[in-house]
């Protein structure tokens, strides 16, 4: 009962066993599934042209902003007191301070190189993931036989996993998106597919976390995105990147205006 009743959704969701997911913070899983209370806006926006369209509305209006698409960056040093970021085509920027917006074992990269970051970069290692594999098909091979049956959203155990189907009725057409992780057999016919990687939010993880964020803004380093939050959802993401500026501009009104509680992150 446990199993199919309690691990088997944030088995699905964080991509471990139902094992595993007995290992998992209940507080970091739960906000996926709580009441926000009272007040809390539980609309749901899909914004025209996806969250790219959103970004790069913000960067328009960020007239001072020197934008560098497709430029990955690979290590950052200190120079005469100041810091300065050496991209993938070894072009150097001076900045004044660093935010990193990356997957734990990628900001450890890029971190590798600068001096007094060894304890930054310790606190990294304590961030595990899983992959996750999503595809699009046509094929109900997931859902049962009969059609009363089914649900917008099925949750299948298989030994030791969970994972999910969901269903969208499509005027030319049934179609599914499924975990194809660990499956036996796949659909016969998959559109598309993409893989995740899927942070685990474990106990452990969290106090990692929680002493990363006592480090923000030290030696000009700081860190937002999913590293730096209890929630890997967009609104956590984003707020924790706001909450970043709001240290960076602490009298800029902006940030205070992006920081509105969403009722799944405590003040």
């Amino acid at each position: 009962v446990k199993d199919a009743g309690v691990y088997a959704l944030p088995a699905s969701v964080f991509g471990c066993t139902l094992h595993d997911a007995r290992r998992l913070s209940a507080r970091a899983v739960g906000m996926f599934y709580a009441d926000p209370g009272d007040g809390a806006d539980a609309r749901t926006y899909r914004l025209r042209g996806g969250m790219q369209a959103l970004a790069w509305q913000l960067a328009r209006r960020s007239r001072s902003v020197r934008l560098l698409t497709g430029t990955s960056v690979r290590r950052i040093r200190r120079t005469e007191g100041h810091l300065e970021m050496i991209d993938a085509r070894g072009a150097r920027h001076a900045v004044d301070a660093v935010v990193l917006a990356l997957p734990a074992e990628a900001a450890r990269c890029v971190l590798g190189s600068l001096g007094g970051a060894g304890r930054a970069r310790a606190l990294l290692t304590a961030y595990p993931y899983n992959d996750l594999v999503y595809g699009v098909h046509t094929d109900p091979c997931y859902l049962p036989a009969m059609r009363e049956h089914w649900s917008p959203s099925t949750v299948t155990v298989h030994g030791p996993w969970a994972e999910t189907t969901a269903w969208q009725r499509r005027p030319n057409g049934d179609l599914f998106v499924s975990q194809l992780t660990h499956r036996d057999t796949l659909p016969r016919s998959v559109l598309a597919s993409t893989v995740f990687r899927t942070l685990q939010p474990t106990p452990e993880m969290l106090s990692a976390q929680a002493e990363l964020l006592s480090l923000q803004g030290d030696g000009g380093v700081y860190f937002a995105g999913h590293v730096a939050t209890r929630s890997d959802d967009l609104d956590s993401v984003l707020a924790s990147a706001a909450e970043v500026a709001r240290l960076l501009a602490p009298r800029s009104p902006r940030p205070a205006h992006l920081l509105r509680t969403t009722g799944k992150e405590t003040p």
